[in-house]
């Protein structure tokens, strides 16, 4: 499976799962690390972001919520 988060300039980050393995929260929450990593690379104008995120459990569980909360990122509710 592949993740793309992106902006409105275009890709910022592919993130690939290997075959057999599912999103948790461990995995998720190094998937943001590794966007903030790269957004500071590339965007180096942007210093938050506002995510739209599905809500499956480990886009909402607590250790997601409060690293999203400590980089003074927003999230869109899902509708």
């Amino acid at each position: 499976m592949c993740t793309v988060l992106c902006d409105r300039k275009g890709v910022i980050l592919l993130d690939f799962l290997q075959r057999g393995q599912t999103t948790n929260t461990d995995h998720y929450v190094l998937t943001l690390i590794k966007l903030q990593a790269q957004a500071s690379r590339i965007r180096l104008e942007k210093t938050n972001f506002l995510l739209q995120h599905e809500n499956a459990r480990s886009h909402t569980t607590l250790m997601t919520t409060e690293y999203i909360a400590s980089l003074d990122w927003l999230t869109m509710p899902t509708i």
